[in-house]
């Protein structure tokens, strides 16, 4: 009975750490490699290793004052390399 709640638990943790490692994407952010995440309690992983293009040079656009999300004290307009178009777009980031 023992060994059947530990399976049950370690399925349950398993299936919300796999939950929190979709909230996060590794993508290239103004030329250098870092994770985008959803929610502020999300750990950022580790992203593998590799060369992002340099990001175009131009003034980012202005954001609206408002206070940051829930969680969040700050955030910052960023260029965020689409992998589908190869491109660069500019997304707000908060943290």
């Amino acid at each position: 009975m023992r060994n059947i709640v530990g399976a049950a638990l370690l399925a349950t943790a398993l299936a919300v750490a796999g939950e929190a490692a979709a909230e996060c994407v590794c993508r290239c952010i103004d030329g250098e490699l870092g994770a985008i995440c959803v929610g502020s309690t999300v750990v950022p992983p580790v992203c593998a290793p590799r060369v992002c293009p340099t990001a175009p040079q131009f003034t980012p656009p202005r954001i609206a004052q408002t206070a940051p999300p829930a969680g969040t004290t700050q955030c910052r307009m960023a260029q965020v390399l689409n992998p589908q178009s190869g491109r660069y777009e500019w997304m707000e980031l908060c943290r």
